[in-house]
């Protein structure tokens, strides 16, 4: 009953707040809990496969056999897991790039014509590892350390690797007022591109666009100690 209580509660606040248009499908499943827990006295995850959701279309969509269809996706998912394991960052847990590969010939001319110097070792990926229970990827929308407890928001454009340091081009954004009680924060979303090293990220946020150009973040409950601040620590400027 509590369950369903707090479900209820929660999907409420989300149409209060306006947030009914980012609603996924996915949100149908909170009014599942509660039958789940009345039914097995626990709460059972529903997410076992969404991890695979884009092998299973990667290999079921070219196999045209439907006698024994399930096997052969089966056979193939497995097959592709068995591979991924067997990769050397398979279980790396420091902070990082992951899946990092070779720069296109455009995004190293980005780099090159932005940030002085040539590099021989230059490395691209769509997400990057902040430590174990973290994970940002590109677009992110992220707070970024400013030092001493202040700090800057923007989003992630490219995660990058330069002479083997993993780094972020994000886009910071202009500071327009911070609610510290509610934990809010309001900001211009300008183009301000900065390079910053992977370590300078705290954390990804939770945004909403109030009007176009303005977001709104939700500052993670750690951070709520913290200020905001225009200018973030360790970056490298992007002319």
């Amino acid at each position: 009953e509590q369950v369903g209580i707090a479900v209820e509660t929660f999907l409420r606040l989300c149409r209060r707040a306006r947030w009914s248009d980012a609603e996924t499908p996915k949100f149908h499943w909170l009014l599942h809990f509660e039958n789940h827990i009345s039914k097995w006295g626990n709460a059972p995850t529903c997410w076992v496969h969404e991890r695979k959701h884009k092998t299973v279309k990667r290999f079921g969509e070219d196999i045209l056999n439907t006698a024994c269809y399930s096997k052969s996706v089966l056979a193939e998912v497995i097959s592709q897991q068995l591979h991924d394991v067997q990769q050397l960052d398979a279980f790396a847990l420091s902070p990082g790039l992951v899946g990092a590969h070779k720069a296109s010939k455009e995004v190293a001319e980005l780099v090159h014509t932005h940030v002085n110097g040539e590099y021989q070792n230059l490395k691209v990926s769509t997400k990057a590892r902040l430590n174990v229970f973290s994970k940002v990827h590109k677009r992110d929308v992220v707070i970024i350390d400013a030092g001493e407890d202040k700090f800057n928001v923007g989003q992630i454009w490219l995660l990058l690797s330069i002479q083997d340091v993993d780094m972020a081009l994000i886009n910071c954004w202009e500071l327009r007022h911070h609610n510290a009680a509610h934990a809010t924060s309001t900001w211009n979303m300008v183009d301000k591109p900065l390079l910053i090293e992977l370590c300078a990220i705290f954390a990804p946020v939770i945004l909403k666009v109030v009007e176009p150009g303005i977001a709104m973040i939700m500052l993670p409950y750690e951070f709520k100690g913290k200020v905001p601040f225009s200018q973030p620590r360790g970056i490298v400027l992007v002319s």
